[in-house]
């Protein structure tokens, strides 16, 4: 049998200290990986109703009794989004002889503390109209989130949902209709008035009774 030398010994040590040290820092890797990917995970909580802000010529159309809800949310394409789904109050109608069911303008961001812009929203513009044509005092949820193109990693789109503190919805303003539309909308008031379709009515009563003087006198002759 082939005895080591004290300095084969000392070298064959040292080689299986470096080999458990790397084999515990592989584990030990594998492990802060796998932590990291479990904190990667959709979160939610409610904004205050208070923290929305609504602003523009036809902003007073709305209203936010409820908390909101901010969410961080994984989408099925692997990127990131942070949405905000608000029930809205149809508060008050608007004058649909003007003004089209539908909002074009709204400009929706996420705010920090100061009121620094942390991120443009998007929403389905649909939403609104849907609401608009509604009953005073119904109400719809709509949902925001940023943009699908900016496709956030977890840790851009965290962050600005960690220092969300508001949202806000500036120029709110419906589109004026256009002018065939308004006239369209004239002629079909005109037509729908009470003493036109009286005038209407009379004629109409009125030509039945020349026919049947008509009538008569054929037979008579």
């Amino acid at each position: 049998m082939i005895e080591m030398s004290k300095k084969t010994k000392w070298i064959c040590g040292i080689g299986v200290v470096v080999l458990l040290a790397a084999l515990l820092s592989m584990c030990g890797g594998s492990d802060e990986s796998s932590g990291s990917n479990e904190q990667q995970q959709n979160e939610s909580r409610e904004m205050a109703a208070s923290t929305l802000k609504l602003k523009g010529s036809h902003a007073s159309l709305f209203k936010v009794e409820e908390p909101y809800l901010l969410r961080l949310v994984q989408t099925p394409e692997d990127g990131w989004q942070v949405q905000a789904k608000v029930n809205f109050i149809k508060a008050k109608d608007f004058d649909d002889k003007k003004y089209q069911a539908a909002l074009d303008r709204g400009n929706p961001k996420l705010i920090d503390d100061f009121d620094v812009e942390l991120d443009l929203l998007y929403y389905n513009k649909t939403d609104f109209s849907t609401l608009l044509v509604k009953e005073t005092g119904e109400s719809e949820d709509i949902t925001f989130h940023t943009w699908d193109y900016e496709n956030l990693s977890y840790d851009e789109a965290k962050k600005i949902y960690d220092k969300t503190s508001g949202f806000v919805i500036s120029d709110l303003t419906l589109e004026e209709l256009k002018k065939e539309d308004v006239m369209k909308s004239a002629t079909k008031s005109i037509f729908d008035d009470d003493d036109v379709k009286e005038l209407k009515d009379a004629a109409e009563t009125a030509g039945k009774i020349l026919e049947a003087e008509k009538d008569l006198l054929n037979a008579l002759f």
